[in-house]
């Protein structure tokens, strides 16, 4: 028999009850994961002296913590055989600095979306005095007071629109990127059935 999809969300649901995300003794959430072979954990390219975290990697870690609180601070359990004393310095400053640089380039386009918020706002105020600038004079037309309202609306909504879904959104992500960049790196060791020793 076909079971229905209320009946596996609510099995979903009571798996998930009672299995709370395990934390280190300063209440950071850990998540672990395996690294088999780190030949594409750095990027070929890197824009300063420090080596560059790979895309592929950043986004792992990333969709790693897709069912952690963006606002948790973390600490990142690597378990690896493959990596080095020497390397694991290198990656440790790599994630680090990859999440400083997203968090620096969210902050200074929350920045320049505020600013275009209230240039747009701005605008959409200043539409609306014309028109009722216009009314008060007797000046109004319809079709003119009609392409006016629709002018200062589209304006005002836009404002809208970058405030409370765009900005609130890359709040969000700056939240986690904070959160990366100083995050607690821990290597262990891999056993063969991908397990800890």
């Amino acid at each position: 028999m076909i079971r229905s999809l209320k009946e596996i969300r609510k099995e979903l649901k009571n798996r998930r009850v009672g299995q709370e995300r395990e934390r280190d003794d300063e209440g950071r959430v850990i998540v672990d994961f395996c690294v088999h072979s780190d030949d594409d954990f750095l990027s070929p390219y890197s824009l300063r002296s420090n080596a560059e975290l790979s895309t592929d990697v950043a986004d792992f870690i990333e969709r790693s913590l897709d069912t952690v609180p963006v606002k948790e601070q973390v600490r990142l359990r690597v378990h690896s055989n493959v990596i080095t004393e020497e390397e694991q310095k290198s990656y440790e400053t790599a994630i680090h600095g990859y999440y400083e640089d997203r968090f620096e380039s969210l902050r200074r386009e929350k920045r320049r979306l505020l600013v275009i918020a209230a240039l747009m706002a701005l605008i959409g105020i200043f539409a609306l005095t014309v028109m009722i600038g216009l009314e008060v004079t007797g000046r109004r037309t319809e079709v003119l007071s009609e392409i006016i309202d629709i002018f200062a609306w589209v304006f005002l909504w836009e404002t809208v629109d970058l405030l409370c879904f765009e900005y609130t959104s890359l709040r969000i992500k700056s939240w986690r990127y904070l959160a990366l960049s100083a995050c607690v790196i821990e290597y262990l060791p891999l056993t063969k059935g991908g397990d800890t020793v």
